[in-house]
């Protein structure tokens, strides 16, 4: 009886998703665009909606039905979306609904053809940019348009970084290596007992510089294939003008992992690492409480600006790094391989990318009830507002947002001149999903599965808990076991297969 009710019920839940994808037309022969993102649901949603409608029938001659599915399910309802084999029309794709899942699942339309009737995307998403959304030399996805460039920032509350400038002398935000910030770690555990002087978020990949890693010096880059205790790297072969990818813990001469893990070893010791760090699930709190005094993240202008929306104090963020290209697969929008009105959904695609009016009602509500306009490109959110997705990235080009409040005036130009200097920095150290290649793990979900299992057990490896003499030659040997080689054959029989059908994409590439 508890396994008929179950196949009862996953018969409903897939009807009941069916219904609602079926929603493709009106009695008047009014197309309904079905688009759904990860999101909370707000209590004028359907207002939004009813907004957005009068711009999209004046313009693409369609209306949209937004729909908000909660983080926690929208995977496990796109991947029903898609196991059904339902005609629903626009989807968020990227750190939910992965891409590489989606589209070798047969989940997303081909898009390549349809860009020819919406040039406002090709002329607005530069194409390396684009070549995110590119699977087995096919477009399945559109990027949204932000930040793609990637560099390491150093993030410490201005109150800690001001009094230790009064104390010494020494200005934080003049520092280009991580390695600087250790007379200030110490300043901090000798004068707030309170606080953490060091949060290990980016484990290893905290020790960087900007005078080493990924700069035009360095003939070597690191790329991850997927989380865990692994540390492959596509290593560019100058003297065979090709790729190779290694296992970085097993080369220590190109990737230092090792010796960086030595390092937290070393903080900790000292301690500069919370002692309880590998039983911490969550330390959201202890942040915004500002309980630490350093951590790292990805750079970004007008972070600071951010940080203070966010915790309600200044911080003090600086560059640590070189800059390096990145993927953009982590938000992106497709259109669902059954779709029955392609034509509108790439042209919607293409209005949440050029047109400034519906991009920012859809981010941002209704001037006036939601938010209040403070300057012509720039507003201030209603504290209690109805609707408040605060998440423009999901929806288009965020370079058509309004400005908050700490964000400069000039924040999108700067990210745009960030993007140009990440692209120049790709001829010469490339991330492969800028030239259109993705890896595809479906052949090999079970070992990737198990050799992720083995690298969660050594979480110690990015906290610094254990001296790395006494796990790493286990580490790397549980690795092998599980079948580490067995993905990085994979990875580089792809990779090979992807340059021998597109050879001009090493063209550019400065060898």
């Amino acid at each position: 009886m508890k396994k008929f009710l179950a196949i009862v019920l996953a018969m409903l839940m897939v009807l009941s998703v069916c219904t609602a994808c079926n929603k493709s037309g009106n009695d008047d022969g009014t197309v309904t665009l079905t688009w759904y993102v990860p999101g909370d649901k707000y209590p004028d949603t359907a207002l939004i909606v009813e907004e957005l409608n009068k711009i999209t029938m004046e313009k693409i001659g369609c209306k949209i039905d937004l729909q908000f599915i909660d983080s926690g399910s929208f995977q496990e309802r796109m991947n029903m979306n898609m196991a059904s084999n339902s005609d629903y029309d626009l989807t968020f794709v990227g750190y939910l609904n992965t891409f590489e899942g989606a589209a070798s699942k047969g989940g997303l339309m081909q898009l390549d053809e349809l860009l020819k009737l919406a040039p406002g995307i090709t002329e607005t998403i530069p194409e390396y940019i684009r070549n995110s959304g590119v699977y087995m030399g096919k477009t399945y996805a559109i990027p949204n348009m932000q930040i793609t460039a990637y560099a390491l920032a150093a993030q410490s509350p201005k109150e800690y970084t001001d009094a230790f400038k009064e104390a010494t002398g020494q200005d934080v935000a003049t520092f280009t290596n991580s390695l600087q910030y250790e007379p200030y770690l110490e300043f901090v555990k000798a004068n707030y007992p309170d606080v953490f002087p060091f949060q290990t978020a980016y484990g290893t990949g905290s020790f960087r510089s900007q005078d080493e890693g990924m700069d035009a010096k360095d003939p070597f880059f690191r790329t991850p294939i997927y989380g865990g205790a692994s540390s492959y790297q596509l290593y560019k072969d100058s003297e065979n003008k090709c790729f190779k990818i290694i296992n970085g813990l097993k080369h220590e001469e190109l990737s230092n992992t090792k010796a960086r893990a030595e390092k937290l070893h070393e903080y900790y010791k000292k301690g500069w690492i919370r002692q309880d760090v590998d039983s911490v699930l969550d330390d959201t709190a202890e942040k915004k409480q500002k309980r630490y005094a350093l951590w790292f993240g990805t750079y970004k202008p007008g972070m600071d600006g951010e940080n203070f929306a966010t915790y309600g104090w200044e911080t003090v963020s600086t560059r640590v790094s070189s800059v390096s290209i990145g993927s953009a697969s982590a938000t992106m929008v497709g259109i669902g391989a059954n779709c029955k009105h392609p034509e509108e959904a790439i042209k919607f695609i293409e209005l949440m990318n050029t047109d400034k009016e519906a991009y920012n009602l859809v981010c941002f509500g209704i001037e006036g009830k939601h938010y209040k306009k403070v300057g012509d490109e720039r507003i201030e959110l209603f504290e209690n507002s109805t609707y408040k997705p605060n998440a423009s990235w999901k929806f288009g080009n965020q370079f058509n947002a309004y400005r908050l409040p700490g964000q400069p005036d000039n924040v999108w130009e700067e990210t745009i001149e960030f993007n140009n200097l990440g692209y120049e920095m790709s001829k010469v150290n490339p991330d492969v999903t800028t030239l259109g290649f993705t890896f595809n793990k479906e052949d090999i979900k079970s070992t990737v599965t198990k050799v992720t299992e083995v690298g969660n057990k050594y979480k110690c490896k990015s906290t610094g808990s254990k001296d790395p003499d006494t796990y790493w030659d286990k580490m790397i040997a549980e690795m092998d076991a599980a079948g580490n080689q067995i993905i990085i054959d994979e990875y580089q029989k792809q990779l090979d297969a992807f340059f021998a059908e597109y050879p001009e994409k090493l063209e550019d590439i400065v060898w």
